[in-house]
């Protein structure tokens, strides 16, 4: 299939090449690398805490000193400030640099730390040391958020689309305390059917991924428009948490009547 698709916009027919591969594309990357670094290290706490400072310390130096990004319009790549557009040297600039996969390192950085801090959570119970969790995941997801918002102004801000090292720590600081949230009512008081409701993000994912271009192409075919005020800070925030919501529960509705997305 690889050899015989041909796509395309505006008549230029083109075969399968390299091309930026999507937000499914970079977890799949991310997944990869750290996969590969744990059966390296055979899975030792100490060393994963290195590689994961490793790959923090590349993401910092990526939107600091080396300034380096690969831009999601597949044409052009901006290397310590000169751009290289549309060009075999783009290209191949892209494709052939050191660690091309790895890139500034973010989603790596991101998937390793939750390797660390489950290790973390998973050691502490093998040694029946269950009482320090509550202090020591506490304490690293705090010092995550105050390392975000410290290196905010010096990383080009807090970016998801850029992957900036602020968005990369402070999101690491949410789910570590919502990790340990998470133990608390799971595993200390057993209320795992709390979370029922949140069950189809897992076992119908891919739908779950699809369904907001749906809802994105509702809107513009009706035209409608979301009120300025719940599209920025805060009120935007809650809006895009209470979309999240609505659209699980949807395809909720749909897994009952079983209607499921497969690869």
């Amino acid at each position: 299939m690889a050899v015989i698709y041909k796509g395309g916009e505006d008549g230029e027919v083109r075969g399968m090449e390299p091309s930026w591969w999507g937000i499914l594309g970079l977890i799949g990357w991310a997944y990869l690398v750290c996969a590969l670094i744990f059966f390296a290290v055979k899975g030792k706490l100490n060393s994963l805490i290195v590689a994961w400072i490793t790959l923090a310390a590349i993401n910092i130096l990526a939107h600091t000193i080396l300034k380096v990004n690969v831009l999601h319009d597949e044409t052009m790549v901006t290397i310590a400030g000169k751009d290289v557009t549309g060009s075999f040297l783009g290209n191949a600039i892209i494709f052939l640099k050191p660690f091309w996969i790895i890139n500034d390192a973010s989603t790596m950085t991101l998937t390793m730390g939750g390797v660390v801090i489950s290790g973390i959570y998973a050691k502490l119970v093998e040694q029946g040391k269950t009482q320090r969790i509550w202090a020591t995941l506490t304490v690293v997801g705090i010092l995550f958020l105050v390392a975000g918002f410290a290196l905010r102004p010096y990383t080009e801000g807090i970016s998801k689309i850029r992957s900036t090292p602020a968005w990369v720590f402070i999101c690491s600081g949410i789910t570590t305390l919502a990790f340990l949230m998470l133990i608390y009512v799971v595993d200390v008081k057993g209320k795992i059917n709390a979370f029922n409701w949140s069950k189809p993000a897992g076992t119908s994912t891919l739908t779950c991924y699809l369904i907001p271009y749906f809802q994105v192409f509702t809107l513009e075919l009706f035209q409608i428009n979301y009120p300025g005020v719940i599209n920025n800070g805060f009120p935007g925030l809650l809006r895009s948490f209470l979309t999240a919501v609505i659209i699980v529960l949807f395809v909720g509705l749909l897994e009952k009547k079983r209607l499921r997305l497969k690869i």
